[in-house]
């Protein structure tokens, strides 16, 4: 029986954790667009392997980096969000996101 991950859902979009079997491909596709990738400050493109080891790391529990995929209402993929080096005490946290697709 499997398990339907809720993760954390808004009006309008669902964050859920990282499953590499549902969101690796979108990634290296919007990575690797120009169009996707126009505002960020170097890019260099990824490969597969470099993909894959970020997945390692991000799929993996942790205290200080958290990843989640965001779902739009129809449970399509449409990007990815992060908050990185999270510091308890002061309650601080750099945070990327990425928007891949246009949802409907």
């Amino acid at each position: 029986m499997s398990v339907a991950i809720v993760g954390w859902k808004g009006e309008r979009v669902r964050l859920t954790p990282l499953d590499r079997s549902l969101h690796l491909e979108n990634a290296l596709r919007w990575l690797n667009d120009p169009v996707v990738t126009a505002a960020l400050k170097f890019h260099f493109g990824f490969t597969r392997k470099q993909e894959e080891a970020f997945f390692d790391r991000a799929e993996l529990p942790g205290d200080r980096d958290f990843h989640w995929a965001i779902l739009d209402e129809s449970e399509t993929h449409i990007g990815f969000i992060g908050l990185h080096g999270v510091h308890w005490t002061n309650r601080c946290a750099l945070g990327g996101l990425m928007l891949g697709e246009q949802s409907a």
